[in-house]
């Protein structure tokens, strides 16, 4: 521990007594004594809290009742850290919102009332003890939403102040020149949270995001700010919410997927009148079914009046509704495009590759790793059964039985079990996938996929790390590899001894190969980065409802996974069990999903 300067340093003429300190073990008995003798409240601050003369102010003035022992100021945490600090500072100035009441004040920046400078028992055991006492005697400590500190701090705030934290973002993305977008999308992850994750990205310094999911076996919707959270319950608290996106500016909304909302709630969104872009992430719009793949795991193209067997009337009218109406209905490959056409020709459909095709711009070249034994074969992502897992443990364990030089690893998850023949590497975040291709180094990423892939990201990081490639000829994966070396394409149901005796030709071509040709690539078109956001048009903004309206909605993180989500992650472990796992490899696919959905929809991590 160390003091800065003397420890103490007069502010604001002398009105406070403020030592600055290094984190830690407080000075906090030498600080009192101090404060004690000027006669003066005082400011405890970690030397990277930064306050402004305004700060100081709104909290002296706070402080000044006798019945206060504590005021906190408002850490910048969640979407305060994007907002400008002049913009904060004006938003904070017009907060008129009352303090909240704290149970434990936060000692990396707390300024001490004169009251409980001159009652505070400086023999306790430390300055937690200190102020309790003070808490049972009467006095409060408060949280002060109209006066914010910068730094890297608060994260003992976060489940204390969100209320403040969003009332002062209401306020400050009002007030902001820069569009409000709402992303409408579900809760099932996967590649839609992935594309919803890269926009907000993308649109840093342009536009404010905010994101809108409904909660899995609740009549909820949650309305995410920045990491913050507001959980409304639908439809008693629809109006409710339409009042706080009237207020804070909405001026586009963007439908991800529709997946998990009621029938009622697309006349509600289509209601608030902002302009609305659609994008198609899988085939729900044509019968309810993402992936049209029958129950054996197939893709099978819909005949026309054929109902699919995997039908989801509700999901395939509500995005056939928000198509008619949308004013771009976007997909992100050209193949998609051409099937949609074909099934309903009245569509009319925008290409836009997804947002990480622009961060990268063009692909590096790809290369062989050195092969200098079995050819290394990997798959990625969480394979069920449309992604071929089955195609991979069928075509591993003939390999091994033959002895065939090929080593076959998942990097990712499996709903089936990959057998014996695999080497399961386990999961990954997104952000680690580079490093860990880097570190495997695999010689091929092989892709057995069932149904026609929209776009697929784990492609995006096989093309990223430039590794070769073997896909099956089905989907985006033949426009997204044109031209590029290296790189093969299998027809679709093709056999177990077809998908190995392609795969040993790919190691025997990998093992002379040098690459002399060049991949030719088009650069991408900027769509989101330059065409995506709406004209704005500037109206005047209705009031936002007081924080007392919308304060118990606030929930500092996503609710605990249900009782249904948690007793079927338990299932899924048993099922990995070799001898469980056997037995139920026995029951048809079709009655396993169907039992799976009697717990969640949701794709399980």
């Amino acid at each position: 521990m160390s003091v800065m300067g003397t420890g103490a340093t007069a502010v604001d003429a002398g009105a406070v007594l403020e030592w600055v300190h290094e984190g830690g073990s407080l000075p906090w008995r030498q600080a009192l004594s101090a404060a004690r003798d000027a006669g003066r409240p005082l400011l405890l601050r970690r030397h990277d809290v930064q306050l402004d003369i305004s700060c100081r102010q709104r909290l002296l003035r706070c402080a000044a009742s006798a019945q206060v022992a504590s005021v906190t100021p408002l850490a910048i945490l969640g979407v305060l850290r994007l907002l400008p600090r002049a913009l904060l500072a004006e938003s904070a100035a017009q907060l008129e919102e009352r303090p909240l009441a704290l149970e434990r004040p936060d000692g990396d920046c707390l300024l001490l009332s004169a009251a409980a400078v001159a009652r505070l028992d400086s023999t306790a055991a430390s300055l937690e003890e200190a102020l309790a006492a003070l808490t049972r005697q009467g006095m409060q400590h408060l949280l002060l939403s109209s006066a914010v500190a910068c730094g890297r701090w608060g994260g003992d705030q976060q489940g204390l102040a969100v209320a403040g934290r969003l009332a002062l973002a209401f306020r400050a993305l009002r007030q902001s020149p820069l569009p409000v977008v709402l992303q409408v999308s579900h809760a099932l992850g996967g590649g839609v949270e992935r594309h919803v994750r890269e926009l907000q990205e993308c649109l840093v310094g342009r536009a404010w995001t905010l994101v809108l999911r409904p909660q899995p076996d609740e009549a909820v919707v949650q309305l995410s700010v920045g990491g913050e959270h507001l959980c409304f319950e639908w439809p008693r608290q629809a109006g409710l919410l339409e009042a706080l996106l009237r207020g804070v500016g909405l001026g586009q909304v963007h439908v991800q997927h529709v997946a998990g909302y009621p029938a009622a709630f697309w006349p509600w969104l289509l209601a608030l009148g902002a302009p609305l872009d659609l994008t198609l992430h899988d085939y729900c719009i044509v019968g309810g079914s993402p992936t049209l793949a029958d129950r054996r795991g197939y893709y099978r193209a819909p005949a026309p009046g054929v109902v699919h067997e995997l039908a989801d009337p509700l999901l395939a009218s509500s995005l056939r509704q928000l198509a008619g109406v949308a004013r771009r209905c976007i997909v992100p490959s050209e193949d998609m495009r051409r099937r949609l056409a074909g099934l309903l020709p009245g569509l009319d459909l925008q290409v836009r590759p997804h947002p990480d095709h622009e961060r990268i711009g063009v692909y590096p070249q790809p290369c062989v790793a050195p092969l200098d034994g079995p050819l290394r074969v990997m798959c990625l992502g969480a394979l069920g059964r449309e992604k071929g897992v089955e195609e991979l443990r069928r075509v591993a364990a003939l390999a091994r039985r033959r002895g065939a030089p090929l080593q076959f690893s998942l990097l990712g998850s499996a709903h089936v079990a990959p057998g014996g023949a695999v080497t399961e590497l386990g999961r990954y975040a997104d952000a680690e996938l580079p490093a860990l291709l880097a570190a495997q180094r695999p010689h091929l990423l092989w892709f057995p996929v069932r149904w026609p892939e929209t776009w697929s990201y784990t492609l995006s990081a096989a093309l990223e790390a430039g590794v070769p490639v073997l896909a099956c000829d089905l989907g985006a994966f033949a426009e997204r590899m044109h031209g590029r070396p290296l790189s093969w394409l299998q027809a679709p149901g093709s056999s177990t001894e077809q998908w190995l005796q392609r795969l040993l030709q790919v190691g025997e071509h990998l093992r002379s190969a040098s690459v002399r040709e060049a991949w030719v690539q088009t650069p991408p078109r900027l769509f989101y980065q330059a065409e995506y956001l709406a004209p704005q048009v500037v109206p005047t903004l209705p009031a936002l409802p007081p924080v007392q309206a919308w304060a118990a909605c606030c929930a500092a993180s996503p609710g605990r996974p249900s009782w249904r989500r948690r007793l079927l992650g338990v299932l899924l472990a048993l099922r990995r069990r070799p001898l469980l796992g056997a037995l139920l490899r026995c029951v048809p696919y079709n009655l396993q999903r169907r039992a799976k959905r009697l717990f969640s929809s949701a794709p399980m991590p």
